[in-house]
C-alpha cells in the first residue's frame, strides 16, 4: 500500500550495530497528502523520533514516538475541529518467511491472535513511514465533535416528515393507494 509516508524507508544495511536514530518532520507535501487519504482538513505537523536496532535472527526493533498536530471536520457541525496526538511506537521487523501464516478455523484464529504481529521486511528495506501512517490513521477521533455540538433530532425528523413505517402503516398505505 503506498501511502504519503511511503518514502520514509531505510535499507536494513543503514542501521548499524548500535542502531540507527532519526528525527524527521514531515514536509508540507506529506502531511497535505496524508490529510487528503486520512479525510483531515489538515495535518498541520507530524514530527516522528525513532530508533531501529537489530535483533537475533534478522528482526528489527523500531522504537519511538510521534507528534501531530490534525484538523478534522465535526462530524454535527462539519467545523474545523482540532486535535493534538501523540503516541508512542514500538513494532518489529521480520523477514517475510518468518511471519506465521494464518490457517483456517478457530485454531488458527486463536493462534494468530497470540502471536507477536510483526511488519515485513520487503526488499532489505523497513517501511516505517507505513508504521506511522497507520499508527496516525488509528489515533484519529472516530467522530469528531465540536464542544457543545448537538444534534436536533427533533428538528431533522420534523424537517424530513418522518412518520412511523410498521406493518399496518404500510397495509393501510396499500389499501389507500387502491
Amino acid at each position: 500500500m503506498t501511502t504519503a509516508l511511503s518514502s520514509w524507508t531505510h535499507r536494513l544495511t543503514d542501521v548499524s550495530e548500535r542502531g540507527l536514530e532519526v528525527r524527521r518532520s514531515a514536509t508540507p507535501e506529506e502531511r497535505a497528502a496524508a490529510a487528503a487519504e486520512l479525510d483531515l482538513l489538515s495535518c498541520d505537523r507530524l514530527d516522528v523520533d525513532y530508533r531501529i536496532r537489530e535483533m537475533a535472527g534478522g528482526r528489527y526493533r523500531l522504537t519511538g514516538r510521534f507528534v501531530a498536530d490534525v484538523v478534522q471536520a465535526c462530524v454535527v457541525t462539519l467545523e474545523p475541529v482540532a486535535d493534538h496526538i501523540e503516541e508512542e511506537l514500538d513494532e518489529e521487523f521480520w523477514p517475510e518467511e518468518q511471519i506465521p501464516k494464518s490457517g483456517a478455523g478457530l485454531e488458527a484464529e486463536q493462534e494468530a491472535l497470540a502471536a507477536t504481529i510483526a511488519e515485513p521486511i520487503e526488499s532489505g528495506r523497513l517501511e516505517v513511514g507505513r508504521v506511522f501512517y497507520e499508527r496516525l490513521g488509528t489515533a484519529l477521533e472516530p467522530f469528531p465533535r465540536k464542544p457543545g455540538a448537538e444534534l436536533d433530532l427533533e428538528a431533522i425528523n420534523a424537517a424530513s416528515d418522518v412518520r412511523p413505517a410498521g406493518p399496518f402503516a404500510v397495509l393501510a398505505k396499500l389499501k389507500k393507494d387502491e
